[in-house]
């Protein structure tokens, strides 16, 4: 959630193990353990919006022509469908395999 955001009410209301992970507002349980080893859980308020993204971990060496920038973003753009939280807007593995970083098609923008 920390790159993608929070889930949307709506796939954590169909969540198996809802009540382990999310307090019944949908705000998520974080777990830890203290020095101890005694469970701590403190509830935390995750942003819609992410406070990094995926984009952000990925470095671009500096100087890079316009080939390999178009390489760096496509490369982002298949993590961003890959790592969709919504399984219904996910790539599926066929749709990964034709995705242009995988192919090498050029996406010109």
């Amino acid at each position: 959630m920390e790159f993608r955001g929070k889930f949307p009410n709506k796939m954590l209301k169909k969540a198996t193990f809802l009540s382990k992970h999310f307090e019944s507002d949908f705000r998520f349980k974080d777990r830890e353990l203290d020095s101890k080893g005694q469970e701590r859980v403190r509830v935390v308020n995750i942003p819609s919006i992410p406070p990094r993204d995926v984009g952000s971990m990925i470095d671009v060496p500096a100087g890079s022509d316009s080939s390999t920038l178009s390489l760096y973003g496509q490369f982002k753009d298949l993590l961003d469908k890959m790592l969709a939280l919504d399984p219904t807007k996910r790539l599926s593995l066929d749709e990964a395999l034709e995705h242009p970083f995988v192919t090498g098609k050029i996406i010109k923008k």
